[in-house]
């Protein structure tokens, strides 16, 4: 979370919401039970894009919860079409991206049914988003590490 951030945050400027969404998030880390603790990189990346103008879209107002859109990582989009390039979470990943989008407070997190090679496929993804979205944004280090922790 934090190499995340310092990644994300260029310039220093006032963001009180960013500010209150980052503060409670790792107050709930304090917290959060093991299910939780597993999904928490997914809904607290997921999340901090909003912080950042690049929260993904639901073109033409699909249902998030289909299991039929995949997430076009380039043009920051659920869609029922397959990309022309290869910027895309697969059905199965998009679909967890979809719910864990849908939460709003970590304690929803327990609800979403995922596994361990399906959560890092979907990190990978937003880091391959941030990196698509955000100037200067390298390789996290710590996706590495991250994916020994959540087997």
């Amino acid at each position: 979370m934090v190499e995340l951030l310092s990644k994300c945050l260029k310039q220093p400027e006032t963001n009180s919401d960013l500010y209150h969404f980052v503060e409670d998030a790792f107050f709930h880390l304090n917290y959060c039970n093991d299910k939780v603790l597993a999904n928490y990189p997914l809904f607290f990346a997921a999340h901090l894009s909003s912080f950042f103008g690049l929260n993904p879209q639901n073109k033409n107002n699909r249902i998030l919860e289909s299991e039929n859109l995949l997430f076009d990582m380039q043009e920051g989009f659920f869609t029922d079409v397959l990309p022309n390039h290869g910027y895309y979470l697969e059905r199965k990943f998009a679909s967890v991206l979809a719910q864990i989008l849908l939460v709003r407070q970590p304690d929803e997190l327990e609800e979403i049914q995922s596994n361990a090679a399906a959560r890092y496929k979907i990190l990978e993804g937003l880091e391959t988003y941030y990196m698509l979205h955000i100037q200067d944004f390298t390789k996290m280090k710590t996706l590495p590490v991250l994916r020994e922790i959540l087997r």
